[in-house]
C-alpha cells in the first residue's frame, strides 16, 4: 500500500480536513487532534521551522512545494512523511 494521506486546507476559514490514512500514519483516531491548531505539536522540533517556511513560501508565491519531515507519533515512534502541494 502507499499509505498516502491527502488533506484539504481552508486558510481564510483555518478548518483542515484529513484523510483516515493521515490520521493514521500520525498515529491519531479519525478526528482525535485538530489538524489546525495540533499539526506542529507532532513535526520534531528540528524540522519545525522548515515546515512553516515551507508552508509559508507557497502561500506567499502560489507555488508548489516538497519536502520531507519527521514526526513523532503519540506512542513515541518516529516517522519519516513526505508532504507535495
Amino acid at each position: 500500500m502507499a499509505r498516502v494521506g491527502s488533506w484539504t486546507w481552508d486558510i481564510r476559514q483555518r478548518t483542515a480536513v484529513w484523510s483516515d490514512e493521515l490520521y493514521r500514519l500520525f498515529g491519531v483516531e479519525p478526528g482525535g487532534m485538530d489538524p489546525v491548531q495540533d499539526t506542529m505539536s507532532f513535526v520534531e522540533p528540528e524540522d519545525r521551522d522548515r515546515v512553516l517556511s515551507a508552508l509559508t513560501d507557497a502561500i506567499k508565491t502560489t507555488e508548489s512545494y516538497d519536502f520531507f519531515y519527521r514526526i513523532r507519533r503519540r506512542d513515541g515512534e518516529v516517522r519519516s512523511l513526505q508532504s507535495r502541494g
